[in-house]
């Protein structure tokens, strides 16, 4: 007697809310390339809903996020290191020019 239902169809859907789940980490996780291609792998050879459309745009969209991170900071930095005085109206232009780099990214 059969409860739930076939014990298969249940373990494949159980393995493809696994595979979502498991893609989702990947954007709370330190960029890797290699886990970028692997985690979009594993999303193709689910069924290409909304979510799993969105959720494959956002982890395609991570490497352009990460180098657009690392750029910013490496020009904030730049921005840093061109401020030598410590006045107020330098401290203000240094502000401004860091914030305005911020916002470009966003």
């Amino acid at each position: 007697m059969t409860i739930v239902g076939d014990k298969t169809v249940i373990q494949q859907t159980l393995l493809r809310l696994q595979i979502y789940f498991n893609s989702e980490q990947v954007l709370n996780k330190k960029y890797s390339e290699q886990g970028v291609e692997n985690t979009l792998t594993q999303l193709k050879s689910l069924e290409q809903t909304e979510l799993v459309l969105k959720l494959t745009d956002k982890i395609s969209k991570y490497k352009l996020c990460n180098d657009g991170l690392k750029t910013t900071i490496d020009k904030i930095l730049e921005i840093d290191k061109k401020f030598v005085a410590n006045d107020e109206y330098t401290q203000k232009t240094k502000l401004n020019d860091v914030l305005a780099e911020i916002a470009s990214v966003f």
